[in-house]
């Protein structure tokens, strides 16, 4: 059976991390946590001194048990105390509204297309009252205007205008920034134009972290000058200093569907590199214990600044702390158990941030990690490779397996998808980014010499040619992906449960694993089973949310058309972000695109008025759209019936006129309306009790209940 008797920070981890989720989903503050802590905490000092001294297994065991409750309160306490929405004087909790507030830039600044995002640490707030001290963040898009000079980190500055919450994702199932925004303590987001604030100064909150930005774009303007081809310029940069807001949408997906996305982040590979380079020029140099100590501080300083430089990533952090630890075990010679490494590394990086657990990059590098400790090793046992290159490939194979499988739930839950060619791809884009690594730092090290910072970014500008060649030739590759897994958060703990199961059964041959393992197939199986009997007898009729567009989504089973404006279907991105993740979710696997333009649709029934609009009817469901003002007709001088009318592109019509000839359930107004159009008509329809549905302000409309 397991001893879990070596594993001390595994077990305290465990506790810990219960402690944040259930704080975290709980979202309800425990006024005793701190009271309960100090009693559990000091009941496990007792116990555990009378076992000392008695002898008692006992006492000894009810002492860890205690002790294992106390870290589980210190992960409630430690995740309300970073909670700053919390705090009283936090901006969610002021009733007026804020006409000038001030702040200090406090993060990285990162430059999109059209504008900065820039992280506003606020301090003051004007507001009918005068000035009012606060404590929050919020995130600013500055727009690029002629003239602008880019904010910086520790700018402090004076901004006209109301910072606005977040709306959650308006269509379903689609990626939710508000949330996203929560986890990073930011709950207000603003958009500014450059005559909407002022740089009173610069006093920034972390000179190290100063320093090590003004560093960043000093390596970045060598890049820059050195990879002048703009794509490759973009994959250098977040290669090599961990800046990924230069890379386009068609390079980003096909390193993602190739399984090679990690290679476009900066992780534990780049500190690896970076640190053995180090060490082996270095080490070489250090004869006694003195030069020996100079040498290991400067390893473990090098390091730290780099992560700095790379703006402090989750997975960035996992790999330095990791090979803190590992370099201070080996330097006082101490035996180091990597399962207690990992599990202490993400112990101090969830103390520091507790919401570091809810973040993609630092899930998927521990479970890469872990998958590499645990089953790298037995995979190498599998297959004796004699010869030197050999043995070099098959452990970049086996790593390459063992990372797949314990990132594989993740994957699926948050990308939906399975590269099939990952090991190909990752074999060859490890390999030569390995070498597009060590000539960057060469770079950024010797690119101030005249004629060698030429030489240099030839070859990586030639390296990175042949890296997005080959990524993008598999990419092209027949099923080179599978698309549209769908999973539940049960179905992922399953699988991972699954995962853990199997590989204790391998190690230990235990029957009770065997038997976890056949609970938890027979529990993902049913589950599963479920879902796709619900997904076949489904009828949907969907009006998605997008920006100045429309589209329907007609759904039956597994199939779908979506009727949308033909910019919609000319540019698949609205799709692919807006809608798609729907479908997924719906096991959607047959697609029909049809032009709402068009006057025919073999899928659904369309008829058209004397005036333009369209009457749709599908699966009993009838449907009135106006994009034209209409004049009403009925030969028996009934109204007309209509179970939804939907109103597009800022129609012109009466609603007096629309009641008297019209009968209908609600009246719904798409996004290719403009916003001045549905703030009037949602004022008349208030004034005539019409139930009305704004798309672009309640989130997608959904009919469920069609026959």
């Amino acid at each position: 059976m397991i001893k879990w008797s070596p594993y001390v920070f595994v077990r305290l981890t465990i506790c810990f991390v219960a402690g944040i989720l259930l704080q975290i989903y709980s979202n309800k503050l425990i006024d005793w946590a701190s009271v309960l802590l100090l009693f559990f905490s000091l009941l496990f000092f007792s116990l555990h001194f009378l076992g000392a001294r008695r002898g008692s297994d006992l006492l000894t065991s009810l002492a860890g048990i205690v002790g294992l409750a106390s870290i589980f309160l210190f992960g409630i306490l430690i995740t309300q105390q970073r909670t700053e929405i919390n705090q009283p004087r936090h901006l969610t909790h002021q009733q007026l509204p804020a006409l000038y507030y001030t702040g200090v830039v406090n993060d990285f600044v990162v430059e999109k297309p059209h504008h900065y995002n820039v992280i506003l640490r606020v301090n003051q707030v004007r507001n009918f009252k005068g000035w009012q001290p606060v404590t929050g963040k919020i995130m600013l898009m500055v727009r690029k205007e002629k003239g602008l000079l880019q904010p910086r980190y520790g700018d402090v500055l004076l901004i006209k205008g109301k910072p606005e919450v977040p709306l959650p994702p308006l269509n379903l199932n689609a990626f939710n920034y508000k949330q996203y925004l929560a986890y990073q303590q930011i709950y207000h987001q603003q958009y500014v134009r450059p005559q909407q604030f002022k740089v009173l100064g610069y006093q920034p909150p972390s000179p190290i972290l100063a320093f090590s930005i003004h560093l960043r774009h000093n390596l970045d303007a060598i890049l820059k000058k050195y990879v002048p081809e703009q794509r490759n310029y973009a994959i250098a940069t977040a290669l090599v200093l961990g800046m990924k807001e230069y890379l386009d949408t068609d390079i980003k997906a096909a390193y993602t569907r190739t399984g090679t996305t990690h290679v476009l982040a900066v992780s534990g590979l780049h500190v690896a590199l970076l640190f053995l380079a180090l060490n082996y020029i270095l080490g070489k140099l250090a004869r006694t214990p003195r030069q020996k100590l100079a040498v290991f501080l400067f390893l473990l300083a090098a390091m730290w600044l780099y992560a700095f430089v790379t703006a402090l990533s989750a997975s960035v952090l996992r790999a330095v702390v990791m090979f803190t630890l590992l370099s201070i075990g080996k330097f006082f010679r101490r035996r180091s158990n990597m399962y207690n490494i990992l599990a202490a590394t993400a112990f101090g990086l969830l103390v520091y941030n507790p919401f570091f657990l809810l973040d993609v990059g630092f899930q998927l590098s521990f479970a890469a990690v872990l998958g590499i400790v645990l089953w790298q090793p037995r995979l190498n046992k599998l297959i004796k490779v004699d010869n030197w290159l050999g043995g070099k490939i098959w452990e970049g194979v086996s790593a390459s397996v063992a990372a797949q499988l314990a990132t594989m739930p993740l994957a699926f839950y948050y990308f939906h998808q399975f590269p099939i060619y990952f090991l190909m791809a990752n074999l060859f884009a490890i390999t030569i980014s390995e070498f597009i690594l060590y000539v960057g730092f060469l770079l950024l090290t010797f690119g101030i010499i005249p004629g060698v910072g030429y030489i240099l970014g030839w070859i990586m500008n030639f390296l990175l040619n042949i890296m997005n060649g080959v990524v993008l030739v598999i990419e092209k590759l027949p099923m080179a992906i599978i698309e549209g897994i769908s999973l539940t958060t049960v179905q992922v703990w399953l699988l991972a449960g699954f995962l853990i199961l199997s590989s204790w059964f391998l190690i230990y041959h235990k029957k009770i694993f065997l038997l976890g393992i056949s609970l938890t197939i027979i529990a993902f199986s049913g589950l599963q089973w479920a879902k796709i009997v619900n997904q076949q007898k489904q009828h949907l009729w969907v009006v998605y949310t997008l920006k100045n567009n429309a589209a329907l989504g007609f759904i039956q089973g597994k199939q779908a058309t979506l009727l949308a404006d033909s910019a919609v279907l000319a540019d698949k991105i609205d799709f692919t972000y807006n809608i798609q993740p729907h479908w997924w979710h719906l096991g959607i696997n047959e697609i029909q695109f049809v032009s709402l333009q068009t006057e025919t649709n073999p899928t659904v029934p369309t008829f058209k008025t004397p005036a333009g609009n369209k009457v749709m009817v599908w699966q009993g469901l009838r449907i009135l759209i106006l994009i034209y003002p209409e004049q009403f007709h009925s030969t028996s001088g009934n109204p007309l019936l209509f179970d939804y009318v939907l109103l597009r592109n800022n129609v012109k019509l009466s609603l007096e006129i629309l009641q008297a000839a019209v009968r209908f359930k609600s009246l719904l107004v798409d996004s290719s309306s403009k916003n001045w159009y549905r703030q009037q008509l949602q004022q008349q329809c208030a004034k005539q009790q019409i139930p009305l549905y704004d798309v672009s302000k309640q989130g997608a409309f959904i009919c469920s209940n069609v026959n």
